[in-house]
């Protein structure tokens, strides 16, 4: 899913993906 998220967002919330990553691992 992780993947399919990376591609459906813009390269800008590739950087927040990776943020988001760290504060809700879980998701």
């Amino acid at each position: 899913l992780r993947r399919k998220i990376d591609k459906g967002r813009d390269p800008m919330l590739h950087t927040l993906r990776g943020v988001g990553y760290v504060l809700r691992p879980a998701s």
